[in-house]
């Protein structure tokens, strides 16, 4: 057993959509289905609707949503985009 820490440091980058223009791909926790790993919905949006600061994330970045984790929403990332703050970035350290 390893702990997370070892494995991933906490990426910390955010955005102020409204500063922003064009479509970008935003991660919700509703986009992220329990126990499976699988993103669903639509996730391409204007980033002008997109209200408060948001986190940043990259490709082969892990989101794990952090409220209610017996939910177990947990996403490898294989696009850039911007994600809820309820959600935690998790950067490999390798």
């Amino acid at each position: 057993m390893t702990e997370l820490g070892e494995i991933f440091t906490l990426r910390k980058e955010q955005i102020n959509p409204q500063n922003q223009t064009g479509v970008i791909s935003y991660i919700g926790l509703e986009n992220i289905e329990s126990n499976s790993g699988n993103l669903v919905g639509e996730v391409d949006t204007d980033i002008k609707s997109i209200k408060s600061i948001k986190n940043v994330f990259y490709k082969g970045d892990v989101l794990y949503g952090k409220l209610r984790p017996n939910l177990n929403k947990v996403w490898l990332a294989n696009i850039d985009g911007i994600c809820s703050t309820d959600i935690l970035v998790l950067t490999s350290k390798s």
